[in-house]
């Protein structure tokens, strides 16, 4: 698996754990370090994600694969 994805996961679960600690209403206290844990792996992916080695052979004039620029 990709680091990207990894990283993308653990986000996500990260994400899910916050919303379930507010929603049963735990002290502040133990969903901060979450919050702030969150926000720094966010910027480190997004990082990541745009310093990819990614090439495609596509354009802006290719449009989209499943709708042609043809139906418009």
């Amino acid at each position: 698996m990709r680091r990207n994805n990894v990283l993308l996961i653990i986000l996500t679960l990260i994400l899910l754990a916050i919303c379930l600690m507010a929603g049963l209403e735990l002290p502040i206290q133990l969903i901060f370090p979450f919050i702030m844990l969150g926000q720094i792996i966010l910027v480190f992916t997004v990082f990541a994600i745009l310093k990819e080695n990614y090439h495609t052979e596509k354009t802006f004039d290719d449009f989209y694969e499943d709708f042609q620029i043809d139906n418009l």
